[in-house]
């Protein structure tokens, strides 16, 4: 509506209205990308209409009067979150485009670094837990003493020099530097992550994810409070420039990072033994015929669990010694759930802090976690029947023998 939009307007809200495509216009564009899986051109047309619409009417009579930054607060917020995955781009990233175009050129910093040192405590097999040796480690250090502002510059943040060694970085060392950074952060030399449950187990999906190290220290002035901060800069960096940082951390990372709520999918997700243990836990009425059958089967149990890095933690005060009854099997399960999901809160507040220094939370409010991920990591999978349908050759041709072996 006009007194909406108005309103809007005098929020300091950005109404940007997105016309619909033409028939004509959708029938073209197939034309050139092919089908949409089974949609034809007018599935199409009337789905993107609606998104349209949807979009339009979030812009205009639902932003005016929520705090982004806070949507959780109020029902209409809360729906909001409800509809993430439907916002098309130009609401979706309008926030942190605004940011990126408004963001001051601030002076370069530079970066040494030892790559011998790093190596050394790689070939010994040591754990980096001082943030000294590794070379994310001592970048860390140096960039603790930076104002975050660095971490906001249009251009690359920094430049990077590796003691020794004589290139000059235009932009190829410091693209190596994230690479590397991200080996390591994902390697027993450093101590932020671990690999998930269902890596260990071989079992369940996403076995290559990485979880926050919930045993991590970050108390004021620990190098794991230190790391982690700076590990969210770097995202930051990559939200606003497009760099890209190969982790592959598990989803509740992310949505962690955007407050999502989990379930128990997101606990199966990184370890699908303990959500087969809930599950059965939280019908255990119908998994056990009584409580003798029970007793028999868990009459160990305490209220007592491990969390990813192996730590136990007591989900009732003192329950070590207590014994999960029957009776209390499913508020057992809620409890184990409750605390697996968030074992790593107090690592992941220091990556959010790290984050906010860069990029505010109103400029990600609205993204999904999957959106999240792929801006700082890039997107893990390639159709390759897509990416061979549009190459290009020049002194080949599809036909050749080097072509044809690369794509088998």
């Amino acid at each position: 509506s006009s007194g909406a939009a108005g309103a809007a307007g005098a929020a300091g809200v950005a109404v940007s209205r997105r016309k619909p495509p033409s028939m004509a216009q959708v029938r073209g564009l197939l034309v050139e990308i092919g089908a949409i899986g089974d949609h034809e051109a007018r599935s199409v047309h009337a789905r993107f209409c609606i998104l349209c619409g949807l979009n339009n009417m979030i812009t205009a009579d639902v932003l005016p009067f929520v705090d982004v930054a806070n949507l959780r607060a109020t029902p209409l917020g809360t729906l909001l979150l409800g509809c993430r995955r439907f916002l098309l781009p130009e609401l979706r990233d309008g926030a942190l485009r605004d940011v990126v175009d408004r963001a001051p050129a601030a002076s370069e910093e530079a970066l040494t670094l030892d790559r011998g040192a790093a190596y050394a405590c790689r070939e010994a097999g040591r754990c980096d837990a001082a943030g000294e040796a590794m070379v994310f480690g001592q970048a860390a250090r140096q960039a603790a003493k930076w104002p975050s502002k660095i971490f906001r510059n249009q251009a690359a943040p920094f430049r990077v020099r590796y003691r020794d060694e004589p290139a000059w970085d235009s932009g190829g060392v410091y693209r190596d530097f994230l690479d590397t950074v991200s080996d390591e952060l994902m390697s027993a030399q450093l101590p932020l992550l671990v690999p998930s449950p269902n890596r260990s187990d071989e079992i369940g999906q996403d076995r290559d994810a990485f979880l926050l190290n919930p045993a991590l220290d970050v108390s004021p002035g620990s190098p794991g409070r230190r790391m982690l901060r700076f590990l969210g800069q770097l995202m930051g960096v990559c939200l606003r420039r497009g760099d890209i940082l190969p982790l592959c951390l598990s989803r509740t990372v992310w949505k962690g990072l955007l407050d999502e709520r989990m379930t128990l999918e997101d606990l199966e997700s990184f370890d699908a033994i303990t959500a087969k243990n809930v599950r059965r836990l939280l019908r255990a009425k119908e998994e056990f015929v009584d409580a003798a059958s029970f007793q028999a089967s868990l009459g160990g149990l305490r209220f007592v669990a491990r969390d990813s890095a192996g730590q136990e933690r007591e989900l009732l005060e003192r329950g070590r010694h207590i014994p999960v009854t029957f009776e209390q099997a499913p508020e057992f399960a809620k409890l184990l759930l409750e605390m697996r999901l968030s074992e790593a809160r107090p690592q992941l507040e220091q990556v959010f802090i790290g984050l906010s220094t860069v990029v505010s939370l109103e400029c990600i409010a609205l993204w999904t976690w999957r959106h999240l991920e792929e801006r700082v990591c890039g997107i893990a999978t390639v159709d390759v029947g897509a990416l061979r349908k549009h190459t290009r050759y020049e002194g080949l041709t599809e036909e050749s023998t080097e072509v044809r072996y690369m794509w088998e």
